[in-house]
């Protein structure tokens, strides 16, 4: 899905206004282009984890690919670049900041 098909479907599927669908659309936009900025993450250091800090992690390991995918978490990587033959390694670390970040959203 390209970036300038989803002011269509935010109209068209979800009933979002033209207004908000551009802003939508900006925010995607600065999002995808965030890692040219040389700005840190601004999730603020947790009051009592620190380093640990569940939102901090989760976007460190968050990526963005103009090639379709859009943001995405590398937790598994194909280790075999054969004829069609996959077989998958998972990134615990990766996997690990993914589960602690949904824990984290549940809330106390």
């Amino acid at each position: 899905l390209q970036r300038s098909g989803l002011t269509e479907i935010l109209k068209s599927k979800y009933k979002i206004t033209s207004a908000y669908a551009i802003v939508f659309c900006a925010v995607v936009e600065q999002l995808s282009n965030f890692n040219h900025t040389g700005y840190g993450v601004d999730a603020p250091p947790c009051c009592n984890s620190g380093v640990d800090d569940e939102e901090e992690l989760f976007e460190t390991v968050l990526n963005y690919s103009s090639r379709g995918q859009g943001f995405n978490l590398v937790v598994a990587e194909n280790i075999i670049e054969e004829d069609c033959e996959e077989e998958w390694k998972v990134n615990q670390e990766t996997l690990g900041i993914f589960l602690k970040r949904m824990i984290s959203l549940a809330g106390p």
